[in-house]
């Protein structure tokens, strides 16, 4: 059976899938990639604090500063605006919001 609605970023180094199925929200992103691009992105081992939709007014947890900069990537900024879609769509079918994204 296919998704309701899926949708591919795959600029790289960055990719990711967004989909729609049964009610719940999907979202996966690729591993690194043996490259130096990928891998110069991902090794910073600093810190980063994450805030909840990028609003710095918001919650905030600490991540490595590889994969906090990769949240910040046009691909993945798309791609977030496209998950949010998909759970306001999600819940307002009636669906447990607690359930709604699988990560």
């Amino acid at each position: 059976t296919l998704p309701n609605y899926i949708n591919f970023y795959t600029n790289e180094p960055d990719q990711a899938i967004v989909a729609r199925y049964g009610g719940r929200c999907y979202i996966s992103f690729r591993g690194t990639k043996v490259n130096a691009d990928d891998w110069s992105q991902n090794i910073d081992p600093g810190d980063r604090l994450i805030y909840r939709n990028g609003d710095t007014a918001q919650p905030s947890c600490e991540s490595r500063r590889g994969f906090g900069d990769f949240l910040q990537t046009t691909e993945v900024v798309a791609g977030r605006e496209d998950v949010l879609s998909c759970v306001e769509s999600c819940v307002g079918a009636g669906s447990d919001p607690e359930d709604c994204l699988v990560i």
